[in-house]
């Protein structure tokens, strides 16, 4: 019963405040600096669908003016930091000022750090910290754990930058290793020397969001944040604990019990709704897979709702668009916000 209520609540939320407001990118053309890495033979289908969506999200950025000079653009979940060397291609001369600052939590092998690195000949360093900052989210289950914590950890009760400062930091591209529900951007250096920020990733998973749209729009980063543009993924991830947006879904009906059970709804988008086979085929009055597929992206498409009205009551211009074709990737949603 309480499924079949969110259900409901879903469709009801859809069409009475989202109906006709989330609208659907054009096509455009690979953008320039993924061209030559699309057109490399004997790229699989796999990496083509990637670049398709890096190309777009770009295409996004500048079309949204969050491009600009003297910025530093935060690539949130980095991962081995593919967008964000394309977005240091094309955002960052030397003449613009610009930086990139890449914030992932785990330490991955083959990054594109490097890559970024030789096309500067060495101009840029390409700097790990370790931190961890505001631990009062939540706990460290939920978060993941840290490696190397002492590094570079804060310890003085004031959070006083000085303690944030790594060796050689210069103009180009960052990488901070760090838990985004403990990142304080507004004490990192590379964001420090910069006139304003622009946050962005690719396919953000769950609670990620939360923590990532929590950072950019906290106080003291506030003045400085131009805009976002975040792609959602793995709803089935967010937490209760760490969403962004309860009161402004408890305003359209949705309460944090409905809430938990739409993030077993969440996944019929991508993963059908977790039953077996016979079990599925067993119940008559069940929904086909189709159906079960609609409502879970509408069941997403809410939670990211719920999300854009906690960016516009930060002072953001924010909406929903659905930014490549789910041929592409069924993941095909993303927040667009900017300062208004």
């Amino acid at each position: 019963m309480g499924r079949m209520k969110s259900e409901y609540l879903v469709q009801t939320t859809i069409n009475t405040y989202l109906k006709d407001k989330i609208d659907t990118m054009p096509d455009r053309e690979i953008h320039p600096a993924v061209m030559d890495e699309f057109l490399t033979e004997g790229r699989t289908e796999s990496s083509l669908r990637h670049l398709r969506q890096a190309s777009k999200l770009m295409h996004i950025m500048e079309d949204e003016g969050l491009v600009k000079d003297h910025t530093c653009y935060v690539e949130l979940g980095a991962g081995k930091g593919h967008l964000s060397y394309f977005a240091w291609h094309a955002w960052c001369p030397a003449a613009s000022g610009s930086s990139i600052l890449l914030v992932e939590r785990a330490s991955l092998r083959h990054k594109r750090d490097n890559k970024i690195r030789n096309s500067s000949d060495n101009s840029n360093k390409v700097v790990n910290i370790v931190h961890k900052l505001s631990p009062e989210l939540s706990n460290k289950k939920e978060m993941g754990s840290f490696e190397n914590i002492n590094n570079y950890s804060n310890k003085d009760d004031d959070c006083k930058t000085k303690s944030l400062q790594p060796a050689n930091i210069n103009k180009g591209s960052f990488r901070l290793r760090a838990d985004l529900a403990h990142l304080i951007l507004d004490l990192v250096p590379a964001v420090q020397k910069s006139e304003s920020i622009v946050g962005f990733a690719k396919h953000l998973c769950g609670v990620a969001t939360d923590f990532s749209l929590r950072c950019l729009a906290s106080a003291n980063t506030l003045p400085k944040t131009r805009g976002m543009l975040i792609a959602t993924c793995c709803h089935h991830r967010c937490s209760s604990n760490g969403y962004v947006a309860h009161k402004h879904l408890t305003e359209l009906g949705i309460d944090k019990r409905e809430f938990n059970i739409m993030l077993g709804i969440v996944s019929w988008a991508t993963c059908g709704d977790g039953r077996s086979r016979d079990k599925r085929d067993s119940g008559q009055r069940d929904l086909s897979r189709q159906r079960r597929e609609e409502v879970g992206r509408r069941a997403k498409a809410v939670l990211d709702w719920g999300r854009v009205l906690y960016l516009k009551e930060c002072g953001f211009d924010a909406r929903l668009t659905y930014f490549i074709p789910d041929s592409v990737s069924p993941e095909n949603l993303c927040i667009v916000a900017k300062k208004n």
